[in-house]
C-alpha cells in the first residue's frame, strides 16, 4: 500500500523528523523501523512504528514492533528514571494487547505479550494467571509452542517435573523442530542432565547446522555449566561472524558474552 506525500509529510513532521518524508511503500517504511530496532535506536523505531499504526491502524504486525520497541526502550533509559520506565512498560503491554486483538492467530504476537506476562511485576501489568490465558491461546494455534509456554510457566514456579514432561510433549509433537529441540536441550543443561543435553544439542546440529540461534544457545549451555568453554567461545565467534541477515539479537548476545 502507498500513501499520501501530503499524510507522510505531515505525520513526518509531527515526529520530529528533519528528512523529507518518503514515497516508498508502508511495507519500506516498516523495514526502515525494523533497521532502527536492531540497530538499538528505539526512540526513532518507536517513532516510525507509531507513524505505521497512525496510517494502518488494524496492522497487527506494527503495533506488536510498537510494542517491542517501547519494551527495549524501558529496558535502556536510566534505573533513575522510574515514571518513565513504568510509562513504557504500560504502552509496551497496551501495545501486545492490541496487536493479539487485531489478530489472534499472530504467533509471534501471542509470544511477545506471554514474555510480558511471564516477565513483569504484577503491580507493572503482569502475573502467572495472564500468562496462563495466552498459553492455553497459543497450544488452540500450535500444540507444541503451547506446551513450551506451559513449561516455563512451570519452571519459573520451581516445578521441574511438570516443565520437563510438558517439553517432553512438545518435543514429541515436533520432533525436528529447531525451537523445541532448543528449548528441551537448554532445559536439561540447566537442571544438570548434561549427557541428555548434549544428544539433543547434537541432534539439532544435524538438523539445523548452520542456525546462530542453535550456535548461541549452546554456548549459553556450556558457559553457564562451566564445560567446554573453548567450544562455547568458538560458536559465540561464529554468530558473531555470521551472515549479515542473521538475527541482530543473535549478534548483540553473542558479542555481549564475548566481551565479559
Amino acid at each position: 500500500m502507498r500513501v499520501g506525500a501530503i499524510t507522510l509529510a505531515v505525520i513526518f513532521t509531527s515526529l520530529g523528523f528533519s528528512d523529507s518524508p518518503p514515497t516508498h511503500s508502508n511495507t519500506e517504511i516498516f523495514l526502515k523501523g525494523i533497521a532502527f530496532y536492531d540497530q538499538k535506536k528505539y526512540p526513532q523505531a518507536i517513532k516510525i512504528f507509531t507513524m505505521l499504526t497512525t496510517l494502518e491502524p488494524i496492522h497487527s504486525d506494527y503495533h506488536r514492533w510498537l510494542g517491542r520497541s517501547y519494551g527495549r526502550r524501558a529496558e535502556a533509559i536510566s534505573k533513575w528514571q522510574l515514571l518513565s520506565s513504568m510509562k513504557l512498560v504500560r504502552k509496551t503491554r497496551l501495545s501486545f494487547e492490541l496487536a493479539v486483538r487485531l489478530d489472534a492467530s499472530n504467533h509471534k504476537a501471542l509470544r511477545d505479550l506471554f514474555d510480558f506476562y511471564l516477565q513483569t511485576p504484577f503491580l507493572l501489568g503482569g502475573g502467572l494467571d495472564n500468562a496462563k490465558v495466552i498459553a492455553n491461546k497459543i497450544k488452540m494455534l500450535d500444540e507444541s509452542m503451547g506446551e513450551r509456554a506451559w513449561a516455563e510457566i512451570h519452571e519459573m514456579r520451581g516445578q521441574t517435573i511438570k516443565a520437563r514432561d510438558r517439553l517432553n510433549r512438545a518435543y514429541e509433537l515436533d520432533r525436528s523442530g529447531l525451537d523445541v529441540l532448543i528449548a528441551l536441550a537448554s532445559f536439561e543443561s540447566r537442571h544438570g542432565a548434561f549427557d541428555r543435553s548434549d544428544a539433543l544439542y547434537a541432534k539439532a546440529f544435524q538438523d539445523h547446522p548452520e542456525s546462530p540461534q542453535l550456535w548461541l544457545s549452546r554456548a549459553k549451555s556450556l558457559l553457564r555449566s562451566g564445560r567446554k568453554e573453548t567450544e562455547a567461545l568458538l560458536l559465540l565467534k561464529r554468530c558473531v561472524d555470521a551472515d549479515s541477515n542473521s538475527d541482530s539479537s543473535v549478534l548483540q548476545q553473542a558479542q555481549k558474552l564475548l566481551n565479559q
